[in-house]
């Protein structure tokens, strides 16, 4: 038996990031072109320096993966070298101007085009029959005109149709925290069905 070589242990600039799974989802959305189809469908930043729709729209796809509760998240994912240096071009906007965005672009215009993009990753991943489920949620907040909520906490209470089978949100009614989870699903659930 030879005799183990001793271990030399050496300081390394690399950066390391436990966010390595997100970078993933970039592949999917480039091999899907769906960067393109957001920035074809959502209005241009104002200016040649504006961050552009589908870097707000990933965004908060990565926010959501890694768990954030809370716009100001997006300071977790700021604040990570290793996560950043992954990236190619994205450009991370901050908590502030993920809600300017999101004011100015949300509602039922909004929703359609981001229906648009959605149906492209359903065209990959279809199959015969889908269920929609009508839920509500709690989004919490410590924005100013943010309500309390049947919990207690502030925020917002939107009412999300998902489908099931692979849990992508088809379509939204926003809400204030302090609607009652039932004020309006039975509007909602005469359109929950199989189809």
């Amino acid at each position: 038996m030879q005799p183990l070589k001793p271990i030399k242990i050496t300081r390394s600039k690399e950066k390391i990031t436990n966010r390595i799974g997100l970078p993933l989802i970039e592949q999917i959305v480039e091999r899907l072109g769906l960067r393109e189809k957001t920035d074809k469908l959502f209005p241009k930043p104002g200016s040649n320096r504006g961050i552009k729709p589908s870097d707000y729209v990933m965004t908060l796809v990565h926010m959501i993966i890694d768990g954030a509760m809370h716009l100001e998240d997006v300071n977790q994912l700021h604040s990570d070298e290793g996560y950043q240096e992954l990236l190619k071009e994205m450009e991370l906007p901050t908590s502030d101007a993920i809600g300017d965005w999101l004011r100015r672009h949300g509602g039922k215009e909004s929703e359609k085009r981001m229906w648009e993009v959605i149906k492209e990753v359903l065209g990959v991943v279809y199959k015969e029959g889908y269920t929609l489920d009508i839920d509500s949620t709690i989004i919490e907040s410590e924005k100013g005109d943010s309500k309390k909520t049947y919990k207690g906490s502030y925020g917002y209470h939107p009412l999300l149709g998902i489908i099931a089978e692979n849990g992508m949100i088809a379509g939204s009614d926003f809400r204030e925290g302090n609607h009652s989870p039932q004020s309006t699903r039975h509007r909602a659930l005469a359109t929950e069905r199989t189809y």
